[in-house]
């Protein structure tokens, strides 16, 4: 950490002038307009504002941070983390949830610092309305459509197991017509992503051996789905035009064998 930055990247590629004081609306050189990209930084609130992070992101509020090179890629590992893993797979949903946007080390020894786009963030870098301090001003139809958006929401978000993200009063923000979440809350917050690592590790046999026994309590409903789905896909396959002569050539080829 630093001073901030008194400059902005243009973030034309045909340009990428460094040196656009911040505030400008556009590019001294290529006279485009500049990106001002602000990001949600997720468990930042002790960083200061004004201050200048990884010699790239300035703190502008508290855990909203302006991107003052948009037009480098943010850092990303090999491998997402679990936990992060919701972002990508509720992707169709960007009309109310935020996404990954990349990671920053402030050192080598420190955690990795998550930052988010498609945040519930003005142009100007001030967070929209929050839901609850607008609800009593609001007509009656507005709120009903807000209910009814939650509502939507609920079974993505439980398949992601995230609907924490619907309960935080702190987490929900509106746009107008639309609600729009400032983070993904997991459901089971406690459990790190080594520990599933590890789960996701575990030898085939312990599994084998737990899906041998018949009516046991430790019978996962997720195993029952996977089952089912398995026979269903089996179905399907059996029924299908060519899998049906895949079996009529493999019965004509074993009874011609045994006339020979």
């Amino acid at each position: 950490m630093s001073h901030p930055p008194v400059q902005i990247q243009c973030a034309n590629p045909d340009c990428l002038h460094p040196d656009n004081d911040l505030g400008q609306v556009v590019c001294k050189r290529c006279q485009k307009p500049l990106l001002y990209r602000y990001l949600w930084a997720v468990n930042t609130a002790d960083i200061p504002v004004d201050t200048s992070v990884a010699d790239r992101y300035l703190v502008v509020h508290p855990q909203i941070w302006l991107d003052t090179q948009p037009a480098r890629q943010a850092d990303l590992p090999p491998l997402i983390p679990n936990s992060m893993l919701p972002y990508l797979h509720l992707y169709s949903q960007r009309l109310h949830t935020p996404g990954l946007y990349g990671f920053c080390k402030q050192a080598e020894d420190a955690p990795a610092i998550t930052l988010l786009d498609n945040v519930p963030i003005t142009s100007t870098g001030q967070l929209l309305p929050n839901l609850e301090t607008v609800w009593k001003n609001t007509s009656p139809v507005r709120q009903v459509y807000w209910l009814w958006q939650f509502l939507q929401l609920w079974l993505p978000l439980k398949d992601m197991e995230v609907t924490n993200s619907l309960l935080v009063p702190d987490n929900l923000y509106v746009e107008g017509w639309r609600v729009r979440l400032r983070e993904l809350i997991s459901d089971y917050p406690d459990i790190p992503d080594s520990q599933v690592e590890n789960e996701a590790e575990a030898p085939e046999s312990d599994s084998a051996n737990d899906s041998e026994g018949n009516g046991s309590p430790d019978d996962s409903p997720d195993d029952s789905l996977e089952a089912n789905a398995e026979d269903d896909l089996a179905t399907s396959d059996r029924s299908s035009p060519i899998a049906t002569e895949s079996e009529t050539l493999e019965s004509n080829s074993v009874n011609d064998s045994r006339r020979r």
